[in-house]
């Protein structure tokens, strides 16, 4: 009886690893090509047929009447798979799950050429985890194989052909079959169906299990992945793909100390491999053990510094560890890499902040702007804000100024009020009260409803002796939503530096009413006294 054995050829890199795929697995599970290893075919071109004879390791067969293979077959395998010679044609995406946030390391590792080597050397049978065919079964599915032969035009009438094929009764090879098409097709919610038949069909079916823990790995569904995954470890041996991306699987749900292991044993398998060893690192630093996590990165860093979001994984680890001075020094790192992000530099800036380094913050923030002048300027307005606040106004102006250097755009709508509210914070902080109320009265004919705006022109009219000014804006933002409590607030204090004590407590208690806070209780209680007092 013939069958069909494999040899390998160079792995073709098509850029859509999973779209060709399913061409080598359908001729696998006929005896046609390579039986699937890791639930995944190798890509188009990686995979050539000869005839030869005699079944080993419970093979299934297509029939003695199986004519040899010419080159001209391998040419046309490769060419009818996507990637391949054959026109490629518009995909449909109707049959994608709801989306999940996916993993870019999994995105990564399905298009690294290297993966896809191991898969084809893994595609070994395994009968004693395999179901079988019936002969009429083999024979019908020749029809369906010269389909997917003839490339993507094939797909669909080979997946009819296999929709009426498939009965109560069939092999679940069958519904295997059917999810590598659907896979093929991206009809990932299909294909999922299909091999979850396949698995409830004979529970012991490595092949669609490894095939099903794959794919949920690929479409975000990591709890789903998880669990099969547990499942193929169960039912044989795993490599260093299944382990790396069960751990991938661990981590995104939250079982750090499990991804762990499993991301050590990824590296026992293939040392080589960076991704499983960045793994590895990561769930260190999420079981909070940010030395040895230090440590990995360190070692990852010597092998390739050049990789910015190593880098920021050390960062990460050494601003939770409390040491940063050496996240900082990791995060400029990054910048000079070329790795920045608003939130990168956002982050800096912060760190410099914190240390009191606030030309450095300044110069930070200035970055993240640049990077992104739309979002990097209400983050860098945002803390601009912070630092005035902290008195540190030449840093805080040299943001403002930044902002202001890139025209109006950036100053429309609030992030130019928000500008104009630190340009008057800068200059009261610096003395400057000229400046401070032409800032505000620019600020409430802008904005008449700007409670805060209020507050602080009617402050800075008493700091100029303009007491019934200062008392009108007072008045017209305790008339304010949200801004009862600190109008009141801010018309008491005034009223009782002018000896006003009555009603300057009225105005202290209303306040206190509306927002209790515990100076001001302690206010009202020594203006409560020193009225007594005085009466």
């Amino acid at each position: 009886m013939n069958r069909i054995q494999t040899t390998s050829s160079p792995l073709v890199q098509t850029g859509a690893f999973l779209r060709s795929l399913p061409i080598a697995l359908l001729c696998a599970t006929l005896g046609a090509c390579a039986t699937l290893g890791d639930g995944v075919p190798p890509v188009a071109g990686a995979v050539t047929s000869r005839v030869d004879t005699a079944t080993s390791a419970g093979a299934p067969t297509v029939g003695a009447q199986e004519a040899t293979s010419s080159t001209s077959d391998a040419v046309a395998i490769e060419a009818a798979a996507p990637g391949g010679g054959g026109a490629r044609s518009n995909r449909s995406k109707a049959g994608r799950p709801a989306d999940r946030e996916r993993d870019a390391r999994v995105e990564a590792l399905w298009r690294d050429p290297e993966f896809q080597r191991r898969f084809q050397q893994s595609y070994v049978p395994l009968t004693e985890v395999e179901p079988s065919l019936t002969t009429d079964e083999r024979e019908r599915l020749q029809d369906v194989v010269a389909l997917v032969l003839k490339g993507e035009e094939g797909l669909p009438d080979a997946r009819r052909r296999l929709e009426r094929m498939i009965t109560p009764a069939s092999s679940p090879m069958l519904h295997f079959w059917l999810g590598n098409i659907a896979l093929q097709q991206d009809d990932t919610t299909q294909a999922e169906t299909s091999y979850r038949a396949a698995v409830q069909g004979f529970p012991r079916f490595l092949r669609a299990w490894r095939a099903l823990a794959f794919l949920q790995s690929r479409t975000g569904d990591f709890d789903g992945a998880r669990a099969s995954f547990a499942q193929v470890l169960q039912l044989g041996p795993a490599d260093a793909d299944t382990y790396g991306l069960m751990g991938i699987a661990l981590s995104r749900t939250g079982d750090h100390v499990a991804a762990e292991s499993a991301f050590r044993m990824a590296s026992l398998f293939a040392p080589d491999t960076f991704d499983w060893k960045v793994g590895l690192a990561d769930s260190l630093g999420q079981q909070r053990r940010y030395a040895d996590a230090i440590a990995q990165f360190d070692a990852l860093l010597l092998q390739r510094p050049d990789q910015f979001q190593l880098w920021l994984g050390q960062a990460d680890a050494y601003l939770k560890s409390g040491n940063f001075e050496k996240a900082a020094e990791n995060l400029e790192f990054v910048d000079e890499l070329g790795g920045s992000t608003t939130q990168t530099l956002a982050l800096l800036g912060e760190i410099y902040s914190q240390e009191q380094l606030y030309d450095l913050a300044a110069q930070a923030y200035v970055r993240a702007i640049d990077i992104d002048p739309k979002g990097g300027v209400e983050v860098a307005v945002a803390a601009a804000r912070g630092l005035a606040e902290r008195n540190a106004n030449e840093a805080a102006a040299a943001i403002v100024e930044h902002v202001r250097s890139l025209g109006s755009d950036p100053l429309e709508g609030a992030v130019g009020l928000d500008v104009l509210q630190l340009r008057a914070t800068i200059a009261r902080n610096e003395g400057r009260r000229s400046d401070e109320r032409e800032h505000l009265e620019e600020l409430t004919r802008l904005d008449p409803l700007d409670g805060w705006a209020l507050i602080r022109l009617g402050e800075s009219f008493e700091a100029e002796g303009e007491i019934e000014r200062a008392r009108s804006r007072f008045d017209q933002a305790r008339g304010m939503d949200g801004f009862e409590a600190a109008g009141d607030l801010a018309l008491g204090r005034m009223l009782v530096r002018q000896g006003e004590l009555e009603d300057g407590l009225a105005a202290l208690e209303r306040s206190q009413r509306a927002e209790p806070r515990d100076d001001v209780a302690t206010f009202v209680e020594q203006v409560r006294r020193a009225a007594r007092t005085a009466k």
